[in-house]
């Protein structure tokens, strides 16, 4: 009896330290809050469908989500702060295939997806819009293109250097001949600023805020940069429409993680994400933002990511 007393209080005293010794990030994930760095300033479309997102992960899994707005380097400053994390689910980044193009303009030395995980992609953007202060100069697209030509590099556009902004108006360039005057002005949020402060001439911005503005009677839009145009308005021309060669594939909104992320937590995580993103309200939020949903899982995400690189990649030399 005393032995089997002495065995029981040892088995309880192991169990014990074992207890003791158990991280919280030992347990089921999640068991704690999770970071989410989102590399662009609040108030935007990058910020606010994080934030969508956000409100419905925690409802779904069970965990409060911090969302902490890191810009610079096109997403590399956050980048490094989510890859520097323990790859334990509970510090991610979310942003758009800008991680990708700053590979091609110099603002990482990386390819994105082979330094961190693209866990999936929940939405695209409609076709973005062309966009002036409604009382410019510029009536039409035309108008802008011919001053563009006319007057190199005098017209102001606002773009966050190295950034897919940057890109976009490099090869918007490109499709008329013509040459822009950059002025760095972050994100989204920045750069409508610029332009209702008139210290830009021009910016390009989603349908859905850029609508807003328009009716507002601050912005004029002078066409999307889609093949098609946006359902948010439709009876805006596109570039091509209009002669100009200009095609811009949009924003695909993805989450990321480290390289070595657990592919349990992968599968978790997306399990939540494709219910979230099946829900009606969900997908009426993202259309007031511009946005639609669209799931990818990890591995047809990387790929997209991959493909919309490749297709860049003769833009690098304009860098």
């Amino acid at each position: 009896m005393k032995l089997k007393k002495i065995m029981a209080g040892a088995l309880i005293g192991v169990m014990a330290l074992a207890a003791v010794g158990c991280s919280p990030k030992e347990k089921e994930w999640p068991s704690e809050n999770i970071t989410v760095y989102v590399p662009a300033s609040p108030g935007g479309t990058t910020d606010n469908t994080c934030r969508v997102f956000a409100e419905y992960l925690e409802e779904e899994l069970g965990t409060s989500i911090s969302v902490v707005n890191q810009e610079g380097a096109s997403g590399g400053i956050a980048a490094d702060e989510m890859m520097a994390a323990d790859p334990d689910g509970y510090t991610l980044m979310y942003y758009h295939n800008t991680m990708m193009t700053g590979y091609i303009t110099g603002a990482v030395d990386y390819k994105a997806t082979d330094k961190m995980k693209v866990i999936d992609i929940t939405c695209r953007d409609y076709p973005g819009a062309i966009c002036v202060k409604a009382d410019s100069k510029y009536e039409t697209l035309q108008d802008l293109v011919d001053d563009i030509k006319a007057n190199p590099e005098t017209v102001r556009i606002g773009v966050e250097t190295g950034g897919g902004s940057f890109l976009q108006a490099k090869m918007f360039e490109d499709s008329i001949g013509g040459k822009l005057k950059y002025l760095d002005y972050g994100a989204d949020a920045e750069r409508v600023a610029g332009l209702l402060g008139d210290k830009l001439d021009l910016i390009f911005l989603n349908v859905g805020s850029a609508k807003e503005y328009e009716e507002s009677g601050d912005f004029r839009m002078l066409g999307v940069y889609g093949t098609e145009r946006n359902p948010l308005a439709p009876d805006l021309e596109t570039c091509q429409e209009q002669g100009i060669d200009f095609v811009w594939g949009g924003q695909m909104m993805a989450w990321f993680g480290q390289k070595d992320l657990p592919e349990e937590i992968v599968v978790k995580f997306n399990t939540a994400m494709e219910k979230i993103l099946a829900d009606p309200e969900v997908g009426d939020r993202l259309e007031t933002l511009g946005f639609y949903p669209t799931y990818e899982d990890s591995e047809t995400a990387t790929k997209s990511m991959n493909d919309w690189l490749d297709a860049l990649l003769p833009y690098k030399d304009l860098m």
